[in-house]
């Protein structure tokens, strides 16, 4: 699930590497470490749910593409 919740942030921007989404992350949280907190918050949170409560496609979870709403909806979160 970390992996899928790392590659969520970097789906943001349609980048499909953990190591591109880590670099996010670490810009995130020179800007802003309450932002990166929030928006890796967020990804884990969108992620678990699809995954373990809802139950959507494994591979759609494996690949980031069910988490990055969260992302954003972090990002937001730590701005308003």
């Amino acid at each position: 699930m970390i992996d899928a919740s790392t590659k969520s942030l970097g789906q943001v921007i349609f980048l499909n590497s953990t190591n591109s989404s880590r670099a996010i992350l670490a810009s995130l949280a020179i800007g802003d470490p309450t932002l990166a907190i929030y928006a890796a918050l967020g990804a884990c949170t969108a992620t678990f749910t699809a995954q373990s409560i809802i139950g959507l496609n494994q591979q759609s979870c494996s690949d980031g593409l069910l988490g990055y709403n969260g992302a954003l909806i972090g990002c937001a979160m730590s701005v308003f």
